[in-house]
């Protein structure tokens, strides 16, 4: 019997041990204690309010400050357009966001990049058909420095249907 109780005993305690050891790297992918990470999801969160409030609206000078001029916007439609064509789609009205309602985002940092993966619910008129879609996103954000400073634009968006069961 001390055989057996050894024999299971430590390889549950190692896997024990292993498990406590890697816990901290769980909870750091999930909550940053970094006060300047907290502070840019914060930041990106607001934008990330403020250019959809503005797809809305629309507010054109909005789009402008928070959209980089190269940026590359990936519909689940499979179009692309650019920051002027997603713009002129806006103000033509062959596309007119009637809502925007974004859920689970999580925010993650590179250097001066940040990867912000959701999934969302938007409405939207499209050459005059009214569509619903539930839609999985990445949206891509540079911290660009400028004369005005330091600023998060978006570089690029891609947005996927989430299949309907």
């Amino acid at each position: 019997m001390g055989f057996m109780k050894t024999a299971f005993t430590r390889p549950l305690v190692i896997l024990m041990l292993v498990l406590a050891a890697s816990l901290p790297a769980w909870a750091a992918e999930d909550c940053s204690c970094n006060p300047l990470e907290q502070a840019f999801k914060a930041q990106i969160l607001q934008i990330e309010s403020e250019r959809y409030a503005a797809m809305v609206k629309p507010d054109y000078a909005v789009l402008e400050k928070v959209i980089a001029d190269n940026a590359i916007y990936s519909h689940s439609t499979g179009n692309v357009q650019s920051k002027q064509q997603l713009v002129d789609s806006l103000k033509t009205g062959k596309m007119r966001y009637r809502s925007i309602t974004p859920t689970m985002p999580l925010i993650r940092f590179y250097g001066d990049i940040a990867i912000v993966n959701g999934v969302g619910s938007f409405e939207v008129t499209l050459n005059g058909v009214d569509l619903s879609s539930r839609l999985v996103y990445t949206a891509i954000y540079n911290l660009k420095t400028d004369a005005n400073g330091r600023a998060w634009q978006l570089v690029s968006w891609h947005s996927s249907a989430v299949p309907t069961q």
